[in-house]
């Protein structure tokens, strides 16, 4: 376990993740060529979608050995709509590597990486990429990551050449100057400082060297005592700092030129800790309820944080082990779905390829083949020792559409293959609206949803159009009504008749339907009863004015009449919808839209802009206050003005914005909305007929 480690590369799309990845598997020996991104498709291979978008849209596990070490690197994804991936990537890390482009502004997305790996407590290391790159800004680069929160950046390295003549960096702990060779091959040279950088390396040293030993008691008092300390004392602190999620160091480099790579592979086993000493991982055991530490000493246990479905390798379940050993042909338990299964075929990730091993330890990542029931986030054990443990998954979908099968064939494939979907992402959602009939997706974006269409496509074979999903609106009355149902057929032989009086009274917001029966004196059977609530249950399912249903009044059969031989069931409860049509009609009837609570997290900058969006929406502001690095708006606003907020809100604030929303209640529709609604229902109806 010792020379064990499991490194997250995460940072915005574009800043050379892969890339880096690519170099790193290089230099150990794990891929027999290096061919930079830009200069062609990735060697590492990409799926369709990401080919089409130039994204990571899924994180990916690859391994290589680096010295004496077993390095395990995981590509992240960099867009926010798959925050899910990243974070299961980043709880079985045993460290991470912010990758960053020089070149301003920095993008939001670098800054939520952080936020999140501040929030799991995972150590972390910057590596500045694409120093070679045309108006890279270290100054302003320096000056941005001054606001983030949390672990606090520190120079360890000062670049050396500035745009194409970037060739290696100053080692400020070592004073010495790391020149790499052109020809990309991740040589490197020790020189002597260059004499122009000399005085700007020397200010910085003075900075930066308290900052680094005060994580170290012993070596900080004699750092004040002595006014120095010697190089081993240096990099102890600095690994201090960093395992204790204190200190952030920052070191440069090219990947496309292989520049600095083998730098950041030596710091990658110098600072972060081995699986043994890192993150504590805790659980509830399902006996007791309790939560409990895991030790790697302790029985098996692993944690699943992805699962990939392709037609040819079939189903992989990407597992940290947490505890104990794990060995092939054996049998474990599924502490999520309360059942075992049967562990065949274990690898290890080599390069790009997978390595079959008969055993995997505490601390290393494997590749399950074909397990039958598990899935994202479940915990796999040993029987005699069970334990679940805590993955990520969001509380709430942002953006939601519905779903139509283009043909009749995909109508009958699509449930099975949104199943396969989701159990390769559990941060997308689908179900079924009951009031609408709609199939609904939600995810976390619109590249998230767009990706699940194209995945039902390319994977499964089943088209659909993304279509907006019908707003659950509401029907009520304003004001007490009644009115006479009666129905009375003869067409020779027995007919039907049926006699209602049925008297409408609104409810407050929220109470839905109530049905009363005051009938006295025997005026309607007993036996019909029944049958007149249910015509006026089916009378407020399918709506009045819209088509929407009615809520929020209570329906009272008050009076009536039968026939001793025509009455029955059916003539009682079409006369019950008659008699309830006529009276909601006259009850000032209004359709009632659903509003939804919201609280949306900008910087100060684009506060104005926000507020002012969510006013143009019939939005109403309720507070503002502070969360973290956040100014936080809260506000409730109609669910038909923000059913592509996500977008909306991305463009407004660059990248910068997210929300959470909930449901909270329904008022009623603005007239003038409202009656475009009716409009749009009416020739509905007639294109119908």
């Amino acid at each position: 376990m010792d020379e064990i480690r499991n490194v997250a590369i995460v940072g915005a799309d574009g800043s050379g993740k892969t890339t880096l990845v690519e170099a790193a598997l290089y230099n150990g020996k794990a891929i027999s060529r290096f061919r930079p991104v830009e200069g062609g498709p990735p060697i590492l291979g990409t799926d369709p979608e990401e080919a089409k978008r130039g994204l990571t849209l899924s994180s990916a596990v690859f391994g290589t050995k680096w010295k004496k070490g077993d390095l395990t690197l995981i590509d992240t994804p960099g867009e926010v709509d798959f925050a899910f991936d990243l974070h299961n990537s980043l709880l079985v890390a045993d460290g991470a590597v912010l990758v960053l482009n020089p070149v301003p502004p920095l993008r939001f997305e670098a800054l939520k990486a952080w936020q999140i790996m501040e929030e799991l407590g995972v150590p972390r290391v910057i590596f500045v990429n694409g120093m070679d790159r045309e108006k890279a800004d270290l100054d302003e680069l320096l000056a941005e990551l001054e606001s983030f929160k949390g672990a606090k950046p520190v120079l360890v390295q000062y670049p050396v050449g500035k745009e194409a003549g970037f060739r290696g960096a100053v080692d400020l702990l070592r004073k010495k100057a790391l020149i790499f060779s052109a020809d990309g091959k991740g040589k490197v040279s020790e020189e002597d400082i260059p004499a122009d950088l000399q005085k700007k390396v020397q200010e910085i040293q003075a900075q930066i060297l308290e900052t680094i030993v005060e994580e170290d008691d012993q070596i900080l008092e004699k750092y004040l005592e002595k006014g120095e300390v010697s190089e081993a004392e240096v990099e102890q602190a600095l690994q201090a700092g960093v395992r204790n999620r204190k200190t952030a160091p920052i070191i440069f480099g090219a990947a496309t030129k292989n520049i600095g790579v083998t730098v950041l592979l030596d710091m990658i086993f110098k600072v972060f800790p081995a699986p043994r000493e890192g993150r504590q991982w805790k659980g509830i055991e399902p006996a007791t309820g309790k939560e409990v530490v895991r030790a790697p000493e302790a029985p098996f246990a692993g944690f699943i944080f992805k699962t990939q479905v392709e037609h040819f390798t079939g189903k992989l379940s990407f597992l940290k082990v947490i505890s104990g050993t794990l060995q092939s042909e054996t049998t474990v338990f599924n502490n999520g779905r309360g059942l075992k299964e049967k562990i065949s075929v274990i690898s290890r990730p080599q390069g790009k390829d997978l390595h079959s091993v008969g055993t995997g330890e505490a601390g290393t990542i494997l590749i399950l083949s074909k397990l039958k029931e598990a899935q994202t986030g479940d915990t796999l054990t040993d029987e005699s020792s069970p334990i679940r443990l805590q993955g990520y998954l969001p509380s709430q979908r942002l953006i939601s559409y519905s779903l139509k099968p283009k043909t009749r064939q995909d109508e009958e494939h699509i449930s099975p293959a949104l199943a396969k979907l989701i159990e390769e992402d559990p941060s997308l959602e689908f179900k079924r609206e009951p009031q609408t009939k709609e199939l609904i997706i939600s995810g976390m974006g619109q590249t998230h949803i767009d990706v699940a269409a194209e995945k039902l496509q390319r994977k499964y074979e089943v088209s659909v159009d993304l279509l907006t999903p019908l707003i659950p609106y509401r029907e009520t009355i304003r004001k007490k009504s009644s009115a006479q149902g009666k129905y009375k057929r003869q067409s020779g032989g027995r007919g039907q008749f049926g006699d209602t009086w049925i008297e409408l009274e609104p409810l407050s917001r929220g109470k839905g339907f109530e049905f009363a029966d005051k009938i006295t004196g025997g005026a309607i059977p007993r036996n019909f009863i029944p049958a007149v609530e249910k015509g006026i249950v089916e009378a407020c399912e399918e709506g009045q004015i819209a088509g929407f249903p009615v809520v929020d009044l209570r329906a009272s059969l008050y009076d009536g009449s039968f026939h001793v031989v025509d009455s029955s069931d059916m003539a009682f409860r079409i006369a019950a919808s008659m008699g309830f049509k006529k009276a909601f009609s006259e009850g000032d009837p209004v359709l009632l839209e659903p509003i939804l609570k919201i609280k949306v997290y900008v910087t100060d900058e684009y506060m104005g802009d926000v507020i002012g969006d969510l006013n143009s929406r019939r939005g109403r502001i309720a507070g503002m206050e502070v969360e973290a690095s956040s100014q936080v708006i809260k506000a409730v606003v109609p669910m038909a003005e923000v059913v592509k907020y996500a977008a909306d809100l991305r463009s407004i604030t660059q990248g910068r914005g997210t929300f959470t929303h909930e449901f909270s209640h329904y008022e009623e529709v603005p007239a003038q909305i409202a009656n475009r609604i009716i409009e749009v229902h009416k020739k509905e109806k007639e294109q119908e007929k």
